[in-house]
């Protein structure tokens, strides 16, 4: 799937919004959000303040990330100061977010093009490979890193994929009946 954004004119790719590709932006956000999981455990704000502690917690690195990925520029057509505020007064105001966007940005509307070529394991050639401009993003199970696989390709290596995922973090059939057992010893012992 590929994601176009308005701009009230014509339609452009997201990347003409960012300042690094989309790849770079995921990974990033894989990281960022490791680190903050690990400092809302340590926070005192997040523990003492509740939920808004936690939002502010996030919120500050979150805000950061942004900035560093967004071209506010291009997306706010010029200073984004201003901008900002009022959105964040429209959504204190409880406006819908994609009102707001509409009114202060250049991000009118997202066109989803789907692109579903012709799969069959035995007639994907290297070509179309090459060219297919839709991919499948999936965690690695081994390496947990954020990886994209062409769509033209996706059916024949999902199986793979998908075990090693399962394997990684699903529960293997000897803990499942080692927990059914378990959970019927100790529903003996209950009733005796």
């Amino acid at each position: 799937m590929t994601v176009l954004v308005s701009d009230g004119e014509r339609y452009r790719p997201v990347s003409h919004y960012m300042t690094k590709s989309l790849s770079e932006a995921m990974r990033e956000a894989a990281a960022l959000d490791r680190t903050l999981g690990e400092r809302l455990k340590k926070s005192i704000i997040a523990r003492l303040f509740g939920r808004r502690g936690r939002q502010f917690v996030m919120g500050l690195p979150i805000l950061a990330f942004l900035k560093r990925t967004i071209k506010l520029r291009e997306v706010f057509g010029g200073p984004a100061g201003g901008k900002l505020l009022r959105i964040a007064w429209g959504l204190a105001r409880g406006t819908k977010l994609k009102d707001l966007l509409r009114r202060h940005t250049r991000c009118h509307g997202i066109l989803r093009i789907i692109v579903l070529p012709f799969e069959e394991p035995d007639t994907v050639e290297s070509h179309r490979l090459v060219e297919c401009p839709a991919a499948f993003a999936y965690e690695h199970p081994l390496t947990r890193d954020i990886r994209f696989m062409p769509v033209c390709a996706w059916t024949i290596h999902k199986d793979l994929i998908l075990r090693a995922t399962a394997k990684r973090y699903g529960l293997s059939a000897q803990e499942e009946e080692e927990e059914a057992e378990a959970g019927g010893a100790s529903a003996a012992t209950r009733t005796a």
